[in-house]
């Protein structure tokens, strides 16, 4: 038997070597070796450079802010920023630049970080606020205003108050060293309209003025009504609507003056005296194109007019309102509806539509008339139950002639007293001088003995009735609805 000889070989191979590469990350954060500041103070007119080193790793992503607003995008600002370190430079800084700015860096390791820079400004105060005038009185008022929003990085010492008369193009200084908000203005000339303003002051200079808009006349007079409007007209009246004066001169307003004109005639004469700030002028021809102006008075006199106008005197209607009534339902099965008005069934037509969904039904009837009152009653119907709900519906409109009795309370000569029984109207008599509600009217004038006159005679409705429940058109205009009345003067 033969054996081979074998040798057994240990191979080694080598292989080539590999580059292992190890990332780290590092959280956005300040860099706390680098000398910086997060407050700086700075002299109005001054550059202003906002240095903030930063670390991390990947480099982090910086966004300036003030308040909301984004600064990357304002050319007020100039904005640098680099792996280590953001720039944000301010040229020429005023009281407007102080405050905070916010500074926000992250680079998706951890929680972004929010850094604030205070920026103080030394400047002059900003303009004072909502400067008012108040206890205008013959030569003299108070000025009165709030502190400046910014005090310029030092506090208010003083302000400064000046006038100028409005005919005159500059300011003569009344006080620099007021010490409150406030100041009593005196030595004015009655018939001068002044100019006033205001402007603080600290120690590094005098801040931007706040002036009045409008010259004012110191004088005991009250100033002009405001808002003069016209509320309603008839075709003999027209009713008009003011609000008080911004001032009454010191003293109480006790009149309000209406004069009128015609287009045809520019003469101004009375037209009405009243002390409320409504009133309507009567005895006016129809159709005719009028002016009015307001006056009001105080014990020194009138104030300046407000006009309005050209108004036509003619009816002022009011055009018809639609009731609109809609309800939810509910039900299972569906419930059917249908409804009723006065326990009637109600057909739609051409003034009355309905209008039904899977959970509401409405109806609507347009143009509303006094026979559009009444109950209106929804009818829902499922076949296991049947129910009913009422609304109530009440339109608004004159009333009907009335039919009395009418009483003579007192006949005299130079008086007439009426009354009625009618609930919830007034009695009206054209020629009347007083019209009162419970239905009594007085007619004062003189009449002529033996003599018998006609009065017509008209109920007012004032709808004075409680509807807190019910639903209100009020489409009418309350007219006059009259009848005659025949008064013998004999003896009396």
């Amino acid at each position: 038997m033969v054996y081979n000889n074998c040798t057994l070989l240990n191979v080694i191979v080598i292989f080539p070597p590999f580059l292992f590469h190890f990332c780290s990350t590092e959280e956005a954060d300040l860099d706390l070796d680098v000398s910086m500041t997060t407050q700086y103070t700075a002299r109005a007119g001054r550059d202003v450079e906002v240095f903030i080193p930063l670390k991390g790793r990947p480099a982090p992503n910086v966004t300036w802010r003030r308040g909301d607003r984004n600064m990357t995008g304002d050319n007020r600002y100039t904005i640098t920023s680099t792996e280590r370190a953001t720039t944000c430079v301010i040229p020429k800084v005023t009281r407007d630049d102080c405050g905070k700015y916010m500074l926000e860096i992250e680079n998706g390791v951890g929680e972004p970080k929010i850094i604030t820079v205070s920026l103080k400004v030394l400047d002059s105060p900003s303009t004072c606020q909502k400067m008012m005038i108040k206890n205008v009185t013959r030569g003299k008022l108070t000025l009165s205003w709030e502190a400046p929003s910014i005090d310029g990085g030092s506090p208010v010492t003083n302000y400064i108050v000046e006038k100028k008369a409005s005919t005159m193009k500059a300011y003569q200084v009344i006080t620099a060293e007021c010490l409150n908000t406030t100041y009593k203005v005196s030595g004015l000339e009655e018939d001068i309209a002044y100019f006033f303003r205001v402007s603080a002051e600290n120690e590094y200079g005098v801040g931007d003025t706040c002036e009045t808009t409008e010259p004012v006349r110191a004088t005991e007079t009250p100033g002009a009504v405001k808002d003069l409007v016209m509320v309603d007209s008839t075709v003999n009246s027209v009713t008009l609507q003011w609000t008080r004066p911004d001032h009454d001169g010191g003293s109480h307003i006790s009149d309000y003056i209406i004069e009128k004109r015609t287009k045809e005639d520019p003469t101004w004469t009375l037209g009405a005296t009243c002390k409320r700030c409504t009133c309507e002028v009567t005895g006016l021809k129809e159709n005719a194109v009028m002016d009015f102006r307001v006056f009001a008075k105080n014990e020194k006199g009138n104030s300046d007019f407000s006009q309005i106008g050209p108004i036509t005197v003619m009816d002022f209607i009011i055009p018809p309102e639609n009731i609109h009534i809609e309800l939810p339902f509910k039900g299972k099965p569906r419930p059917a509806t249908s409804w009723l008005k006065d326990n009637l069934p109600l057909k739609e037509s051409e003034k009355v539509r309905f209008r039904t969904t899977d959970n509401k039904t409405a109806v609507t009837v347009r143009g509303a008339k006094k026979e559009h009152a009444g109950q209106y009653t929804l009818v829902l119907d499922n076949r296991a139950v049947k129910s009913y709900f009422d609304i109530n519906v009440i339109t608004l409109g004159p009333p009907s002639v009335p039919v009395g009795p009418i009483r003579f309370d007192e006949i005299k000569l130079s008086r007439v007293a009426f009354s009625s029984l009618e609930q919830e109207t007034f009695l009206f008599v054209p020629t009347s001088s007083t019209c009162l509600p419970n239905c009594v009217a007085v007619v004062h004038t003189c009449f002529q003995q033996d003599s018998v006159e006609i009065f017509k005679v008209a109920l007012w409705s004032n709808f004075g009735s409680d509807m807190s429940k019910s639903i209100k058109i009020s489409n009418f205009l309350p007219v006059l609805v009259c009848v005659p009345i025949l008064v013998s003067f004999r003896g009396c």
